[in-house]
């Protein structure tokens, strides 16, 4: 053990004799933070606590130990120190940090620490813990307090090495230079080359190896020179497949036989993680190599091939409507999985990735089985991947009730949940639990009547996409938007939890407005102008008071902001002449620019909503005159295309209702707009995989469209139409 007593005083904290003193003579930082914060919460308190080391504690392992007013907090390193002071804050003096903006901070007073007797040691189930919410952030001292251990503050965690956490095998591909290594290169059916490496190739095998130890060193370099402690040094390194669902790296017959004899492509993939990992290992043994499951990799080998110890293997097969429990398919392969893996990593979806966000969270009974199952298969890491909180249903509830989950799966989920709907939405609670227990009612009913025969052949994550519609209809939304009203009423004068409750009826407002057109075939015709007045007031304090937004990102979001409350001002836009009397989904530019990068959304009176997405001038090509807009479902191989020759464009700088064609609308599917480099992928919430025509609206402006005009050529496009061909009849 390493102890050197050294009291410290920090700033904030005045003490009084009698009042508690916190030891400990290290330097790292994010102790240094910790112990900072309980001297400053205790400072009133009775008794002295010492942090230390202790070399025979495991990683992330703590040690709490207090009798006689003298509290020892140990740790293998700091971050188990860390882990060990929040564990003890939280569970034996009832602190609680919600969110970035609430917290449950008691005032200890002059309570005295004699009264504790405490001999405990713990550790975190699952021993890497990242809930992802893309580029909205989070707090990092707020994950630091919540032992979440990916993007916490002073690098406290698991960190993944160069060249990123996913999808690294184009980038080794690259980095070898296979032109010349062609032992290593892969080859398709035909024995040509395919740009890839060969897996089953000793020289590809080395040569990744080689970039991969490369990578590893300039890594600790950088660590070491940043005086990073190595506990958080990078110590997972990423060898897996590129996204997509097709395989695509070598058919050399060498690959075929692995392939053949392991009756699937992740037996070669294992294999070739393994004896990567192997030249790894011998120079840095406390490296683990990670490899994914997934997609054409999904399914475990069929013979006996197992991982080497220091591989992991991501599954990703968890989904908002298929939890990745004992009784379901995705459990069962995960089970499969542990006669070839020892250590397992989980990729799992919280959120539908399709379309706009809408009411919809990942029910917590599904929550506390998968976290309990995870932990019975000794899974070593969880990746939730739940993009876009300040766009999501009880984003910081998930988040938050993941993290206590993750770290101990036996606590109770409704325990902990009513627990932070008490605190974050204060006298709002009640008509608030009442929505979350009616939305997950309604999932759960709607999920409970799909029609496995109709969605054969559907992969299991998509099942999202296809039982919105029995739920987000007009009756959800009368009993939701009566719990909201009453929530709104109960909440007012308190700044925060009014802020909270706002962020729900967010959400919900905005999934109104993308169904106004169905809403109002079923009688159902919301307070357009209230709605738009309490978007006006929720979206630029949720958006501008966000913790995790700052710079250049905080001020593209801000002009989004101005932009979505225009757009609310202005009205339900009629639906033109042509669509009048069919079933139609509708989604304005900022819906369609969701795919394409920001600068491409601009002001424009005439669009439907004031503004229109409009692709820069340079990467168009406007010579000769042309136009090509088309609609793609990538898992049915069903297209649709309009092309329009010069003397078809429309010449008068007007929008105009432009039909694709048909398709079968099924995720994933996408539209693109005059070039491939341009697409976004259909919105297909709450709408059933059935052929649908896809119509868009357009305006085509300067000289290439329009003789004499002085404008820059471009196109603009102001909406898409998703149109159900019977009319609605």
């Amino acid at each position: 053990m390493k102890c050197v007593c050294i009291s410290l005083l920090l700033a904030g904290c005045a003490l009084s004799a009698g009042a508690a003193t916190v030891e400990y003579g290290g330097t790292d930082k994010a102790v240094r933070f910790a112990a900072g914060e309980m001297e400053r919460w205790l400072a009133r308190a009775d008794g002295s606590i010492v942090l230390r080391e202790d070399a025979g504690l495991a990683s992330q392992e703590w040690r709490i130990s207090a009798k006689r007013g003298k509290v020892e907090i140990s740790g293998r390193d700091g971050m188990g120190i860390v882990y060990g002071v929040y564990t003890f804050l939280e569970k034996h003096l009832g602190f609680r940090w919600y969110a970035p903006d609430t917290a449950h901070l008691p005032d200890i007073g002059g309570r005295s620490l004699k009264v504790l007797k405490i001999d405990e040691r713990g550790r975190p189930a699952i021993l890497e813990r990242e809930m992802y919410v893309g580029t909205d952030y989070m707090d990092p001292y707020w994950r630091l307090r919540n032992k979440e251990t990916r993007r916490a503050g002073f690098g406290v965690g698991v960190a993944s090495g160069a060249p990123r956490d996913c999808h690294t095998f184009g980038w080794y591909a690259k980095s070898i230079n296979l032109k010349d290594n062609p032992a290593a290169a892969g080859v398709d059916a035909k024995g040509k080359p395919t740009g890839k490496f060969c897996p089953s190739s000793p020289e590809a095998r080395r040569l990744v190896a080689g970039q991969m130890m490369s990578a590893i060193r300039a890594d600790r370099e950088k660590c070491k020179a940043a005086g990073m402690p190595a506990y958080a040094w990078p110590t997972i390194y990423e060898l897996s497949q590129d996204d997509g669902g097709a395989w695509g790296d070598c058919l050399c017959p060498r690959c075929k036989a692995e392939y053949a004899a392991s009756g699937s492509w992740s037996g070669m993939n294992v294999a070739f993680a393994s004896e990567v990992a192997k030249i790894v290992g011998a120079e840095f043994p406390d490296v683990v190599v990670r490899t994914f499951a997934y997609s054409y990799t999904e399914l475990p080998p069929t013979n006996a091939v197992r991982a080497a110890d220091n591989v992991s293997v991501r599954y990703c097969r968890s989904f908002v409507f298929q939890p990745l429990t004992r009784e379901t398919d995705c459990g069962r392969t995960l089970a499969e999985w542990n006669a070839h893996v020892v250590k397992k990593h989980i990729w799992s979806y919280w959120r539908s990735c399709s379309g706009p966000l809408f009411p919809m969270v990942k029910p917590r009974r599904d929550i506390q089985d998968e976290m309990r199952f995870c932990r019975d298969m000794n899974v070593y890491g969880y990746f939730a991947q739940n993009e876009a909180p300040l766009s999501r249903s009880f984003a910081m509830m998930q988040h938050w009730l993941f993290l206590k989950l993750a770290e101990d799966p036996d606590r109770d989920a409704f325990v902990l949940s009513d627990e932070f709907i008490r605190a974050y939405y204060g006298k709002a609670a009640r008509p608030i639990s009442k929505y979350l227990d009616y939305l997950e009612k309604r999932q759960t009913e709607c999920h409970s009547r799909i029609d496995r025969a109709f969605l054969r052949g559907v992969h299991s994550g998509n099942l999202a996409q296809y039982v919105q519609r029995a739920y987000l209809d007009a009756d959800f939304f009368r009993v939701v938007n009566a719990l909201l009203d009453n929530a709104e009423r109960l909440a007012a004068g308190d700044a925060a939890a009014a802020l909270h409750v706002g962020h729900e009826r967010l959400v919900v407002d905005r999934a109104m407005r993308s169904m106004a057109f169905q809403l109002s075939r079923q009688g159902y015709n919301p307070d357009w102008d209230a709605a738009a007045k309490r978007v006006e007031k929720t979206l630029p304090q949720l958006v501008g008071g966000w913790c995790g937004l700052n710079g250049k990102n905080r001020e593209v979001r801000l002009n989004a902001v101005k932009r979505e409350i225009a757009a609310w001002k202005s009205g339900i836009a009629e639906l033109p002449d042509e669509l009048s009397d069919r079933d139609v989904w509708v989604w304005d530019a900022a819906a369609i620019a969701g795919g394409f990068e920001r600068d491409v959304v601009v002001d424009d009176a005439d669009a439907m909503y004031g503004t229109a997405v409009r692709f820069p001038a340079d990467k168009q090509k406007f010579d000769p005159p042309r136009f090509f807009a088309g609609a793609y479902d990538a898992l049915g191989h069903d297209g649709c295309e309009l092309k329009l020759e010069y003397g078809q464009i429309p010449a008068d700088g007007k929008y105009h209702l432009l039909r694709l064609g048909t398709i079968r609308v099924l995720s994933p599917a996408y539209v693109y707009f005059n070039s491939w480099n341009y697409r976004t992928w259909l919105p297909t919430i709450g709408i059933e995989p059935e052929k649908r025509e896809v119509w868009i609206s357009a305006k085509f402006e300067g000289p290439a469209f329009i003789p004499g005009s002085t404008a820059e050529n471009g196109i603009s496009y102001d909406g898409m139409f998703i149109v159900k061909p019977d009319a609605g009849k």
